[in-house]
């Protein structure tokens, strides 16, 4: 059975005394996670707000990604998802994600599919998912229309613009997004980020 992380990192969303509200964007390459997350803050902040953000690992993590990710990529992520989110909630009251600990469940369908992970791998992954994806007080899965994505400028140097893997990671995202969760249909920006925003304030006043 996989291992829990460290004691001390789940005590942190178990103090009584820490009002922190960690929000999680997910969703497949180019669908505007990013984009509407910034955007979020940035309303936030102007009310005075003390946000932080979280953005993708994949982009600091010496390891292949993409369709060459392994093992060591997703276990590296993983484990500095959780340290920085531990970090990040113990230094502001909103703590925004762009890629949880639960998008480690998708990517790992990536590199099975590519015969890269053994079964003893999987369940050690799972095992780190499970114990932490329960630590998100909000949860918004991002989707666009494929017709939409592929008139979306992705070329950064950075991201997949492969439709296959697009579909692929697509199809795993709507599988694994936990009970309870927002999905947002961005299409019109503007509605998905008055949406995300207004879903925060409100537990933010329940607080």
């Amino acid at each position: 059975m996989a291992p829990e992380p460290h004691k001390q990192q789940l005590d942190v969303y178990e103090r009584k005394d820490l009002h922190m509200i960690k929000v999680a964007f997910t969703g497949a390459q180019g669908v505007g996670k990013t984009t509407i997350l910034e955007s979020v803050r940035t309303r936030l902040e102007a009310e005075g707000k003390n946000v932080e953000t979280l953005p993708e690992l994949i982009r600091e993590c010496p390891y292949p990604a993409d369709r060459e990710s392994t093992f060591n990529t997703q276990l590296w992520i993983s484990s500095h998802t959780i340290m920085r989110e531990t970090d990040l909630a113990e230094q502001a009251e909103i703590v925004l994600v762009d890629r949880p600990i639960t998008d480690i469940a998708v990517y790992k369908e990536l590199v099975k599919a590519n015969k890269g992970m053994t079964e003893d791998q999987d369940r050690l992954l799972s095992g780190i998912v499970d114990s932490w994806k329960h630590t998100y007080q909000l949860f918004f899965h991002i989707t666009v229309p494929l017709e939409d994505w592929k008139t979306r400028d992705l070329e950064d140097g950075f991201r997949n613009t492969e439709e296959e893997v697009y579909l692929f990671l697509a199809k795993h995202f709507a599988r694994v997004a936990p009970d309870g969760h927002h999905h947002i249909e961005n299409i019109d920006l503007d509605k998905s980020v008055a949406t995300v925003y207004e879903k925060i304030a409100a537990i933010v006043s329940e607080d």
